[in-house]
């Protein structure tokens, strides 16, 4: 609290300190600034064209509603009985208040953020300034609320549009906005990307927080997104005049909706009436400069532009999938195998078919493992099939097998990481290597494989030989069973 005496830096009723005000006191000071550095743009523009007809009534009427005298460069002035009452900001943190009387009786005080900067008229107690901001703060608060839902009205913001240039969009939140054209941009053409309809809707209303849209429809809604939750909806669209506007919607839970009908020279509408479909108030109402520059719509921007961020890169992401899914389920060109590796393919059908008689044949369990760990060889239980152990120079395990489709018997190769985590499936019929991915080591269904092929090059460079290779060499180190005795 201020601690005002005689002895301090003071000449008579003059007080000039740095010390902190009152919560209470400071509180009100910083609605009182809030509050004037909100009215003080439309005070100006009003005084401005206050000798048009419509401007100078309005000014009358808020001369009657709250006894205005005058407005000054950085505030107003009002008249109460004997006395003038000046408020004024010249910087968004200073707040000046003088009282004067017509005996030239005055006091004047200079608020900074929370801090007392000077003080004029007042005697040696701290009592009297502080009742005299608290008096005046209470007399006030009302008057400047009136002043602002004064400036609220249409009419009123009528009469100050028809007089000021235009408001555009600025410095940063004019970036946020180009960022956002850009993305919404972006995300259509790789949407539009997607040629088949129903993985394209499929792709499109995937997103967490996206609302599915009308069919046909390019605008973008997200649901209760930012730390308010609130709802968005972006879009490009075409006025009657055939001008392009981006139109941005922000909802929030119980709120009015806020409307931006973004031109391409920076202007933004509030309002406008579109169509039959898109209409949004009367008349065509445009932002003001202090509502577009503003903390608040540059931080909803933000929100807005963040996730187009985020839903770009799942639909990147997604396509990208896509793409895989078809690309290997699709056959372009349809390779062959060549002799080399299909008599690789018969050498170790008949090595597989012995090792596993060899396997068969030996009763004892005790001996069936032992053996089994000493060539590296598994077995899958119900199932014709083997696993070779740690057989690739990367310790990779291979399972081979030759089951039949379609009436023919084939050939499948898997090759299995750790944990026998599937790395790569190979699937022969004939001389055709089919597209194959296995998810399982058991048997499964697989229609894909019945019509679709590798091409060449992906025969070429599948490892195919040298897997076969591998597995030849691994089964002809197995000794085939003993031939029984024929008895004498």
């Amino acid at each position: 609290m201020l601690n005002i005496n005689t002895k301090s830096n003071i000449s008579f009723g003059s007080i000039i300190t740095t010390e902190n005000l009152a919560s209470s006191v400071s509180a009100k000071s910083r609605d009182i600034l809030y509050a004037l550095g909100c009215i003080n743009p439309d005070l100006k523009q009003l005084n401005e064209c206050r000798h048009v007809s419509g401007a100078k009534k309005a000014v009358e009427t808020l001369k009657e509603l709250t006894h205005l005298d005058c407005i000054t460069k950085d505030g107003v002035i009002f008249k109460r009985g004997e006395k003038q009452i000046r408020f004024e900001a010249p910087d968004r943190t200073t707040l000046i208040i003088e009282e004067s009387d017509n005996k030239n009786n005055i006091k004047n005080v200079q608020i900074k953020y929370n801090r007392l900067v000077q003080a004029n008229g007042f005697s040696s107690t701290t009592a009297e300034l502080e009742n005299f901001l608290t008096e005046i703060f209470d007399k006030f608060d009302f008057v400047f609320l009136q002043i602002r839902k004064f400036f609220a009205k249409k009419d009123i913001a009528q009469i100050l549009e028809k007089f000021m240039p235009r408001a555009v969009l600025k410095n940063s939140n004019e970036k946020i906005v180009n960022d956002i054209k850009i993305l919404f941009a972006a995300i259509q053409s790789e949407i539009s990307s997607i040629k088949n309809p129903p993985t394209r809707s499929k792709i499109k209303n995937g997103y967490k927080s996206i609302k599915t849209g009308t069919h046909g429809s390019k605008q973008i809604e997200f649901e209760k997104i930012g730390y308010a939750e609130t709802d968005y909806t972006v879009n490009r669209i075409v006025g009657r005049d055939g001008e392009e506007y981006l139109f941005i919607k922000i909802k929030e839970e119980n709120n009015t909706p806020q409307y931006l009908f973004i031109r391409p020279n920076g202007e933004v509408l509030k309002e406008v009436n579109f169509s039959r479909v898109l209409k949004v108030g009367d008349k065509k109402t445009y932002y003001t400069q202090r509502e577009l520059d503003s903390v608040l719509l540059g931080m909803r921007l933000e929100t807005l532009r963040d996730e187009l961020i985020k839903y770009k890169k799942y639909i990147e992401e997604r396509i990208k999938i896509h793409e895989n899914i078809k690309k290997h389920s699709t056959t372009e060109d349809i390779g062959t195998l060549d002799t080399n590796s299909i008599n690789l393919i018969n050498a170790v059908k008949k090595l597989c078919e012995t090792c596993k008689i060899r396997i068969k044949n030996i009763k004892e369990a005790d001996r069936k493992k032992a053996f089994k760990q000493k060539y590296k060889i598994d077995t899958v239980m119900a199932s014709p099939t083997l696993i070779l152990r740690d057989i690739t120079p990367a310790n990779e395990s291979i399972l081979i097998s030759f089951p039949v489709m379609e009436g023919k018997t084939c050939t499948k190769i898997i090759v299995l990481g750790q944990n026998d985590k599937i790395k790569k499936s190979l699937f022969v019929r004939d001389d055709k290597m089919l597209k194959f991915w296995a998810t399982s080591l058991g048997r499964s269904k697989r229609k894909d494989t019945a019509t679709h092929y590798h091409s060449q090059q992906e025969i070429n460079e599948s490892g195919l030989n040298d897997y076969l290779l591998l597995i030849k060499e691994r089964l002809e180190s197995v000794p085939p069973a003993r031939k029984k005795k024929s008895a004498s």
